[in-house]
């Protein structure tokens, strides 16, 4: 008997809790606007999690504290989508490199404009730029790198990485990048003790700005969008205005490479046409 007493003690307890944070949650809404275009369920454990980094038991005092720390705050509204990347994610790329081979490796466009939206620390960047160095003069490439977290697009333009990320890279694709030791090394093993950062001659294409994809204009006129693993924090309605406007910005049978979770539902309506069964979309001419 005790027993049962005890565990709906703790599930009642729990229930609370639960609504407490569920209250404090509006609050945020208030406090960070773009709140109410995130996905819930997803925003609300970032929050939780960060809360609790911050030494906070539930959201009230986390909420409490923002109010006069503007420092947390800014950080909290540029990482509620940040989630970090790897070089050459997902299962797409060798099929991504056959598809612009055939597009851009006869292509007599001058320049070939990409743009990788939502870059994060910028390791998709260097995967599409390495990618497209196997069949394309780097004359011919003009790279936009944007995101929302300027901390992670200062990562990207300066192109540095910890040793442990580097087994994702193809080996073919070593020569473009040189390992040195780290001055102050944040660990003891090899991984933190080393790094690698890529060439001058890789970075030299890529340049950058801050842009929130929810209240920002975007840039036009690109051959190659990658916009991958931020959408799915949006809201339905979010996610189809920004697959939209996405589409927007491609010129006519451009390419735009979502992730394996973001498929557009009615690409027609875009005026995209799915790839195979890729995650890779051609804009109608």
């Amino acid at each position: 008997m005790e027993t049962i007493r005890r565990s709906l003690t703790l599930r009642l307890r729990s229930r609370r809790a639960k609504e407490l944070d569920s209250i404090a949650f509006n609050k945020f809404k208030v406090l960070i606007p773009e709140l109410a275009e995130y996905n819930r369920a997803g925003t609300f454990k970032r929050l939780r999690s960060r809360a609790f980094l911050n030494g906070f038991h539930n959201l009230d005092g986390y909420y409490n504290s923002l109010l006069t720390d503007e420092n947390e705050l800014s950080y909290l509204r540029k990482n509620l989508t940040y989630i970090g990347s790897h070089f050459f994610r997902g299962s797409v790329w060798q099929r991504l490199g056959e598809i612009c081979r055939d597009k851009f490796a006869t292509s007599g466009e001058e320049t070939i404009r990409v743009w990788s939206a939502a870059c994060s620390n910028g390791k998709e960047v260097y995967s599409i730029l390495a990618t497209l160095l196997d069949f394309l003069p780097a004359e011919k490439l003009d790279i936009l790198a944007t995101d929302y977290n300027d901390f992670a697009l200062g990562q990207c333009l300066e192109g540095c990485y910890s040793m442990r990320t580097m087994d994702e890279i193809p080996k073919k694709y070593w020569r473009y990048i040189k390992t040195f030791k780290a001055p102050e090394p944040r660990k003891v093993d090899f991984s933190y003790r080393y790094q690698f950062r890529f060439c001058d001659d890789l970075r030299r294409l890529i340049h950058g700005r801050t842009l929130n994809l929810l209240s920002d204009e975007y840039p036009t006129g690109f051959d190659l969008i990658l916009c991958r693993n931020v959408i799915k924090f949006f809201t339905p309605d979010k996610r189809i205005e920004t697959q939209h406007k996405l589409a927007q910005s491609l010129k006519p049978d451009g390419l735009l490479v979502l992730s394996e979770e973001e498929i557009v539902a009615n690409p027609e309506l875009m005026g995209l046409m799915r790839i195979d069964d890729t995650c890779i979309y051609r804009k109608r001419v």
